[in-house]
């Protein structure tokens, strides 16, 4: 049904609001898609930063990297250049279980344990675990690990809740290589053994 000449200017209006409305509402849809997609590309970037002691003098750098549900993993070279990984729960998650380390494994290779026979390699708190990556003698590391992250796709991390069981926890390691290469030192060769 057409309609009259004389109401079109209005209904002719009212479709022109209407129409301004679906396009803001659409273009609100998708700039809040955007927003919403957009925190998870930015979880799978790795980034270096800097930590300091009170004085503000520079103690260490990290490179870090946080999965899609929070934990972080991060890697550093303490002063006598032994280099650490950090494997942290995101907040309010349970408490890893004491003493045993999680295993890890990039793509699809063979899962590694992160710690070795003595347990000395790898430490275990309630919401964080510490490992030995190796230690840079004469400009070189040895350390299987270190060269899956620095060469992989995705690493993941399998670990024991107390109460709960076994968990997991994957990272992008897209750009992991030239963020490791900072903190370890940018003319450090990375070896298998």
């Amino acid at each position: 049904m057409m309609p009259e000449a004389n109401n079109s200017r209005v209904e002719t209006g009212q479709v022109a609001e209407g129409m301004a409305e679906h396009r803001w509402r659409r273009a609100w849809l998708l700039g809040g898609l955007l927003l919403g997609i957009q925190p998870c590309s930015l979880f799978a970037d790795w980034r270096v930063l800097a930590e300091a002691d009170q004085s503000g003098d520079l103690t260490r750098r990290l490179a870090t990297v946080d999965s899609d549900k929070g934990e972080r993993l991060a890697i550093f070279k303490d002063a006598e250049q032994r280099v650490y990984g950090t494997f942290r729960l995101r907040e309010g998650l349970q408490v890893l279980v004491a003493d045993q380390c999680p295993t890890f494994r990039v793509d699809k290779r063979r899962p590694l344990a992160l710690s070795g026979a003595e347990q000395q390699n790898c430490l275990s708190t309630a919401g964080e675990v510490t490992f030995h990556l190796g230690t840079v003698q004469e400009g070189r590391i040895a350390s299987p690990v270190l060269l899956q992250l620095m060469n992989g796709n995705t690493a993941s991390f399998r670990y024991r809740l107390e109460h709960v069981g076994y968990a997991e926890a994957a990272f992008n390691l897209q750009r992991s290589k030239q963020a490791l290469a900072e903190v370890i030192g940018p003319d450090v060769e990375v070896e298998w053994r």
